[in-house]
């Protein structure tokens, strides 16, 4: 789909600190938290209004913020 994708550095914290609480370890814990934050651009990322499209037309950009991730993480 052409997007680069951008975690601010509030973004990264908090997945790590809610993959710390998981039962599973290291990169399972990761991908699972991971999984649910993500899982709403998989099949439709146009659909969202966080994917922007970049200047001078060339491809998109999703960023994910503190404030996205925890609302993913609900």
């Amino acid at each position: 789909f052409n997007i680069d994708l951008q975690m601010t550095d509030e973004a990264k914290k908090l997945i790590a600190q809610h993959a710390a609480r998981q039962t599973r370890v290291g990169a399972r814990a990761l991908k699972e938290v991971y999984g649910r934050i993500i899982k709403p651009f998989e099949f439709e990322p146009f659909q969202q209004d966080h994917v922007t499209k970049n200047d001078g037309n060339e491809g998109y950009t999703l960023t994910r913020t503190k404030e996205l991730v925890e609302s993913s993480l609900r």
